[in-house]
């Protein structure tokens, strides 16, 4: 419910082009909702699915979302789960829109939803900061996957197969030797 409530907040906060927006927030017989804009197309990783994409469309895309994530970056919102699940990709004017703020970070809060040196996000598109203290990264992290999404969206997979946080911290700590 914790994360709910954070993911409502900050993306009831922000109105952007690239991000899909919230309508309502609100709660019914104890249950919490929310509204939020209906994106009639598919995600950026529904698209990769046949593979990769036209060079010129892989980086409008991704430079789309890029100027949502610094609307959220310009109001004190960071992403903390860049990839291409959540780039949304609109059939009807091709828009990209930024998608999914579970797991963001508000400037004023949420502290006690994120447990330091503990993981949450996508492994294959994490920066390796964010695989080592999720609760500590920077806007620096949002670009990393923003960077690791173009990557994906040019070369058909994500740049690193791994599934799982032990993995990639596995992977890291014997990169950094």
């Amino acid at each position: 419910l914790a994360r709910f409530r954070n993911e409502v907040q900050a993306a009831a906060r922000l109105e952007h082009d690239h991000v899909v927006r919230v309508y309502e927030v609100g709660e019914i017989d104890g249950q919490s909702y929310y509204t939020m804009q209906y994106v009639e197309g598919e995600s950026l990783i529904d698209l990769l699915r046949e593979g990769p994409l036209e060079p010129e469309d892989a980086v409008q895309y991704v430079r789309q979302a890029a100027e949502g994530l610094a609307a959220a970056h310009a109001i004190g919102i960071l992403h903390r789960d860049l990839k291409p699940h959540n780039v949304m990709i609109d059939r009807v004017t091709g828009r990209a829109m930024l998608a999914d703020f579970g797991l963001a970070k508000l400037d004023e809060g949420e502290s006690n939803l994120t447990v330091a040196n503990t993981g949450a996000g996508s492994p294959p598109w994490m920066a390796p900061e964010q695989i080592q203290d999720f609760k500590s990264v920077t806007a620096a992290a949002d670009v990393y996957g923003l960077g690791a999404t173009l990557y994906h969206a040019l070369t058909g997979r994500p740049p690193f197969t791994v599934d799982s946080l032990g993995a990639m911290r596995s992977n890291s700590a014997n990169s950094c030797r």
